[in-house]
């Protein structure tokens, strides 16, 4: 029997433990549309996947970091993965870039990165938002927690509002739109409006 979680808001519903998401202290955010998934007894795979907007997205910037970023400083990782921040929470990256010499001092492991990257991207969110306390302020509260962990810049694309927010630590947030450039690393600079254009990606 699989192994359940109590949301605080209803305490009384037992939800299987593959169908969380990601923790923020202590407190469980479970797949959109688990719901569901669960009621027409379906496995946490048929609902953990990304849109086909947001996975060309997704692989668009990939291509971007591949071609760009210098083999030897930087090593990108892809496909959710796990970050442990502390006990309690955890929390996943869309795409994470990580510094090569540090990661080249480590033998990995099979759990979840317990340092941060250098960078995090993230594409919209997979969670299902109304049972999180905060609702909707949660992209903020995540970048806050993976900036206290020690990552030096989160960016997030917003898929509905065509925004892009970007944050380092100690400093004032910006939000702009996919048209802007984006500075990455000091050293490289993109626009996810270019970088779509370039794929053939139409979104009018």
């Amino acid at each position: 029997m699989a192994e359940t979680l109590t949301t605080p808001q209803k305490k009384s519903a037992e939800i299987p433990r593959e169908f969380i998401y990601e923790e923020i202290d202590g407190v469980p955010l479970y797949y959109r549309g688990y719901r569901e998934a669960i009621a027409q007894n379906l496995s946490v795979e048929n609902i953990m996947g990304s849109g086909e907007l947001q996975s060309r997205i997704t692989a668009a910037i990939l291509k971007f970091l591949y071609r760009n970023l210098e083999d030897s400083l930087y090593e990108v990782v892809t496909g959710e993965a796990g970050l442990h921040l502390k006990k309690k929470t955890n929390l996943s990256a869309d795409i994470a870039i990580y510094d090569k010499k540090i990661l080249r001092k480590r033998k990995p492991q099979n759990k979840y990165f317990d340092i941060p990257p250098l960078v995090n991207i993230e594409v919209d969110t997979k969670a299902e938002l109304s049972d999180y306390p905060a609702g909707h302020d949660y992209p903020h509260i995540k970048t806050q927690k993976l900036l206290d962990f020690g990552v030096q810049q989160v960016i997030w694309f917003f898929t509905p509002s065509r925004k892009v927010m970007i944050a380092y630590p100690d400093q004032p947030w910006l939000t702009t739109n996919w048209d802007q450039p984006v500075q990455l690393l000091e050293n490289y600079t993109f626009s996810l409006a270019a970088l779509l254009q370039q794929e053939g990606i139409q979104l009018d």
